[in-house]
């Protein structure tokens, strides 16, 4: 590829080979076409399926292996057992609602506009 130098220096105005100015608009055009709505709308659905499927499985950690998770957090920090409760519940409850905000109202949103 050989170098262009600038118009300021040379005093001509610089053109653009065919090549280049062919694959910025193709990439363009293919770059309008990536994202439909019907590509958000489905990429909305596996955004909220992934993140319900991260939540519940938070959950049933905590549930099941209670004990081994504490024991695991408490060797790292100096947490207590109501402190540990609260901050996951606090955790997964914060998760869920931004997952409501941030996917389901798109979503729904969506939906009803088109």
């Amino acid at each position: 590829m050989t170098p262009v130098t600038p118009s300021h220096t040379t005093g001509h105005a610089i053109e653009p080979r065919e090549g280049v100015t062919q694959f910025f608009t193709t990439q363009q055009h293919q770059a309008d076409e990536l994202m439909t709505l019907e590509l958000l709308k489905t990429l909305l659905l596996y955004c909220l399926v992934f993140n319900l499927a991260f939540v519940s499985s938070w959950f049933l950690i905590f549930t099941y292996a209670h004990d081994w998770m504490f024991n695991l957090h408490r060797k790292c920090f100096q947490v207590t057992l109501p402190q540990f409760d609260a901050l996951n519940y606090a955790g997964m409850m914060l998760y869920k609602i931004a997952t409501y905000f941030l996917n389901v109202a798109q979503m729904i949103a969506l939906w009803l506009t088109t």
